[in-house]
C-alpha cells in the first residue's frame, strides 16, 4: 500500500502548526488523518491534532526527539536557544533536528501502515473470493474507472454493466484492491444480493421474482459494516441508521460497492439515495441491466476480452487445471474457442473445465453442435454437459452451493448444508473445483463459493434436471 506521509510533508505541517487554516490535500488523504480528525473535538485544528498525536507517539519511542520538535515548532523557541540548552553548536543541533524529523516520519509511516493493514484485513472478509486467476485484459478499464472516481460530484455513482459472466464483479474487486493500495478512500464496503430460500422440505426454492435486497436492507448491511463504532447501533431505527450513514459518508471518503444491482427492489428509488449520501464518498454498482442515465451517474460497460486475451486466459486456466495438452496447444487449435464462445471469462472457465472430462477437440465439436448462438444457450449447454457427467454425490454438493454466501464458506458448513460427508465430500468438492464449477479461496481457512450466474442456473435450470 502507498504511504504518502513523507518527511517534507511532515516538516511543512510542523512549520504551519500555528495556522488554523493550513490545508494540504496529500496530508488529508491518509487514514491516520481521518482517524485523528474523527476522534477530535469540534473546533480543533485538524492538522494540529495530527501533529499532537504523532508527537505523542514519537515520545513513546524517543522522548528527547519529541521534546525537540515540540520546542522548535509548537513553542517556537529559537534554534540558538535550543542549541544552547543542549550545550551544542548550531550545526550539531541541526543533526539532532534531522534525526528527530526522521524518527517522526518513521512513526507516522508505521502508524499509517498499521491502519492500512487493519483496513485491508477488515475489508478482505467483506470481499467476494478473489479472481480464480490474475485478471487478464482489465488494466485499461481499471485506469478509466479510477479516473472516473476521481472526478467531482457528477460521478458520485459509477455503474459497471454487462452480460452475465463478463467479469463485472472481478473488475469491481480489482478496482477496490487498487484503490485500497492507493489510499484514496478511508473505508470500503461491499454489499451483494443473492436469491436463496430454503423450503420447508429442505429443498432450494428459487425466488427470482422477489427482490433479493431492498433499500432498507441495504441500509442495514452498510450500517453493519460502517457504523461498528456506534454503541447504540442495534437500537437505531432505520431512519437513524440512514442519517448516521449519510453523515459518515459525507465527512469521510468511502468507496461502496453494490454487486448484482439487477436484484434490487427499486433501482430508481435507490439511485437518488446514493447521490444524497455520497458527499466525499463514491458508489460502484455492478448490474447485468443497463441503467438509464441520471444526474451524478456514470455508466461503464464491460467489453468481452479480445482474442489474444481470451487465448491467454484459456492457457492459464488450462495450466491451473493441469491440462498441458490445452495449455500448450497450437493457437489454431485454440482459436475455435474464441470463435464459438467469445471473450466471456466465465464461459471460458466452464469450457476449460469440460476439457477435464473430454479432449479439447471433442469439447469444441460439442460447442459447435449444441452451444447455440445466444450466451444463455451456451451456458445452458455447458452446465447441462457438466451436470450429466457428475456423480450423484457431486450433484448434491453442487445443488447445495446456492445456500452458501457469495463470500464462500468452509467445507464444514457445506457438509452440514449438503449432508454429504467425509471422503465423498472431499471427492465431490475436488471434482467441482477442477471443473471450474466451484471456486476455492485460500488463506487461513479454505472457503468455497460459486459465481452468481452459476447460482442462478442452479436455482432454475439445474434444479429441474435432477429428476431427468
Amino acid at each position: 500500500m502507498s504511504n504518502s506521509l513523507n518527511q517534507d510533508l511532515l516538516r511543512d505541517a510542523l512549520k504551519n502548526y500555528q495556522s488554523f487554516t493550513y490545508h494540504n490535500p496529500t496530508l488529508t488523504r491518509g487514514l491516520l488523518w481521518q482517524k485523528v480528525v474523527g476522534n477530535g473535538a469540534v473546533g480543533q485544528s485538524p492538522h494540529r491534532l495530527l501533529i499532537d498525536t504523532l508527537l505523542d507517539r514519537l515520545a513513546a519511542v524517543d522522548a528527547e526527539a519529541a521534546t525537540l520538535l515540540r520546542q522548535r515548532y509548537l513553542e517556537l523557541i529559537p534554534i540558538e536557544q535550543l542549541a544552547k540548552q543542549r550545550g551544542v553548536a548550531k550545526p550539531t543541533f541541526y543533526v539532532y533536528h534531522r534525526q528527530a524529523l526522521s524518527l517522526l516520519t518513521m512513526v507516522a509511516q508505521q502508524a499509517e501502515s498499521e491502519l492500512q493493514a487493519e483496513l485491508a484485513k477488515r475489508f478482505d472478509d467483506r470481499l467476494p473470493p478473489p479472481a480464480y486467476v490474475e485478471p487478464i485484459g482489465i488494466d485499461e478499464s481499471l485506469d478509466a474507472l479510477v479516473a472516473l472516481l476521481e472526478m467531482p460530484e457528477d460521478a458520485a455513482v459509477v455503474a459497471i454493466d454487462g452480460m452475465g459472466g463478463i467479469g463485472k464483479t472481478t473488475l469491481a474487486d480489482s478496482l477496490v484492491r487498487r484503490l485500497m493500495a492507493m489510499g484514496q478512500f478511508t473505508e470500503f464496503a461491499w454489499v451483494s444480493a443473492q436469491h436463496q430460500f430454503l423450503g420447508y422440505d429442505g429443498t432450494i426454492q428459487p425466488q427470482l421474482h422477489r427482490p433479493a435486497l431492498t433499500v432498507s436492507q441495504l441500509i442495514d448491511a452498510l450500517s453493519d459494516q460502517l457504523l461498528t463504532d456506534a454503541a447504540n447501533l442495534p437500537l437505531m431505527t432505520p431512519q437513524q441508521k440512514e442519517a448516521a450513514l449519510g453523515e459518515r459518508l459525507k465527512e469521510r471518503p468511502h468507496l461502496i460497492v453494490i454487486d448484482n444491482l439487477e436484484t434490487f427492489e427499486d433501482v430508481e428509488r435507490l439511485l437518488p439515495s446514493l447521490r444524497r449520501w455520497a458527499g466525499r464518498s463514491r458508489f460502484v454498482l455492478t448490474s447485468r441491466r443497463q441503467l438509464a442515465a441520471q444526474p451524478a451517474f456514470k455508466r461503464f460497460p464491460v467489453r468481452p476480452l479480445t482474442e489474444p486475451d481470451t487465448l491467454t486466459l484459456v492457457r492459464r486456466l488450462a495450466h491451473n487445471a493441469q491440462l498441458p495438452d490445452v495449455a500448450e496447444a497450437d493457437i489454431e487449435l485454440l482459436r475455435p474457442i474464441y470463435d464459438l464462445v467469445g471473450g466471456n471469462p466465465l464461459a471460458l472457465r466452464l469450457v476449460v473445465g469440460r476439457c477435464v472430462d473430454q479432449g479439447l477437440e471433442s469439447v469444441i465439436e460439442g460447442l459447435r453442435r449444441g452451444g447455440g448462438h445466444k450466451i444463455d444457450e451456451l451456458y445452458r449447454y455447458i452446465y447441462r454437459q457438466a451436470w450429466d457427467a457428475l456423480p450423484e454425490h457431486a450433484r448434491i454438493v453442487w445443488l447445495a452451493m446456492p445456500l452458501i454466501h457469495q463470500q464462500g464458506a468452509p467445507l464444514s458448513l457445506i457438509e452440514a448444508t449438503s449432508d454429504i460427508q467425509g471422503a465423498e465430500l472431499h471427492d465431490a468438492m475436488e471434482r467441482l473445483v477442477r471443473l471450474n464449477l466451484v471456486d476455492v479461496r485460500g488463506g487461513l481457512t479454505t472457503r468455497y463459493s460459486i459465481h452468481n450466474l452459476t447460482r442462478t442456473f442452479l436455482l432454475t435450470d439445474i434444479a429441474n434436471w435432477r429428476g431427468q
